[in-house]
C-alpha cells in the first residue's frame, strides 16, 4: 500500500512541477508579445507622426482597409479582455499573433501610399 501511495505522490509532483514549468513558458510568452505589441505601438506612432497621412485638421485619410482593421481591432481588442488573469493559452496567443500580423501589414500598407485615393489626398494637400 505504502509503495503506491509513495508513487501516486511522485507523480503529483511531477505534474505539479511539469504544470508550473508550462505556466512560466507561457508568462514568458506573453511577455514577449507584449513587448512586440509595444514596439510594434511606438514604432507606428513615430511613423504616423512622420508621415503626411493625415488631413490638414489631423483626421486620418480613409483607407479601403478600414473595415479590416476595424475587425481586427475588434479581434485584438477580444481577445487581450477576455484574459482576466495569468497568461493566455496557446490558441488565444496564436491567434493574437495572426491578428497583430495582419494588423501590421495592413498598417505598413496604408504607410507605404499604395492606396490611389491616399495618393490623391496627399496631392491635394502640398
Amino acid at each position: 500500500m505504502e509503495v503506491c501511495s509513495a508513487k501516486s505522490v511522485e507523480v503529483y509532483n511531477q505534474r505539479k512541477k511539469l504544470q508550473q514549468e508550462r505556466l512560466e513558458n507561457m508568462k514568458k510568452k506573453l511577455k514577449k508579445v507584449k513587448t512586440r505589441m509595444n514596439n510594434r505601438a511606438k514604432e507606428f506612432e513615430v511613423q504616423m507622426a512622420n508621415s503626411d497621412l493625415f488631413n490638414k485638421d489631423k483626421t486620418p485619410l480613409i483607407s479601403e482597409n478600414k473595415t479590416k482593421i476595424q475587425k481586427l481591432l475588434k479581434e485584438i481588442n477580444k481577445l487581450i479582455s477576455s484574459n482576466s488573469s495569468g497568461s493566455l493559452p496557446d490558441n488565444k496567443l496564436a491567434a493574437l499573433d495572426r491578428a497583430l500580423g495582419e494588423l501590421d501589414r495592413l498598417l505598413a500598407k496604408t504607410i507605404n501610399v499604395k492606396n490611389p485615393e491616399v495618393v490623391q489626398e496627399l496631392s491635394t494637400m502640398s
